[in-house]
């Protein structure tokens, strides 16, 4: 990792999708989760434990699509412990109180957010939205044929 980082922070961007900062940050936010004993370590499997830069490495180059057996030579780990590596990682994130989403509870907090995303949108055309996970659902109306003139032709092929 800090290889990668030292060829700078565009080099760690593209492969993880996020600044070394805050991948060194988020490391710091799920280490106390995995507590675990290097010298136990050694002595049962003959190598140290895998740490939770390793895990990361790998629970986000596989979210960005990457593949075990692009990731598992380069993390030194089976293909068992690889998936055992993400699934303890995700539980690590989703059980992070410091991660938690915070949803706003008041009216003043949802009339502020929603004023946030309308100015944020182009011209203003979101209008109560008050929070967005991943992308935007806009609930639009349908124009009735009367409304559209001929399109059914045009969307059908003919």
């Amino acid at each position: 990792m800090e290889k990668l980082a030292v060829e700078g922070p565009e080099a760690f961007h593209k492969l993880y999708r996020m600044e070394y900062s805050k991948f060194q940050k988020l490391c710091d936010i799920i280490s106390p989760k995995f507590l675990v004993n290097d010298e136990m370590s050694r002595c049962r499997i003959g190598k140290d434990a895998i740490t939770v830069e390793i895990m990361l490495h790998c629970l986000l180059r596989w979210l960005g699509g990457g593949s075990y057996l692009d990731m598992r030579p380069s993390a030194g780990i089976s293909p068992a412990k690889f998936y055992s590596c993400i699934y303890k990682c995700i539980d690590a994130i989703l059980d992070s109180e410091a991660l938690a989403c915070k949803f706003r509870s008041t009216t003043k907090e949802l009339d502020e957010a929603a004023q946030c995303f309308q100015l944020l949108s182009f011209q203003a055309a979101i209008k109560g939205c008050v929070a967005c996970a991943d992308g935007y659902l806009l609930q639009i109306k349908v124009p009735a044929s009367s409304e559209t003139g001929n399109v059914k032709g045009y969307f059908s092929g003919h």
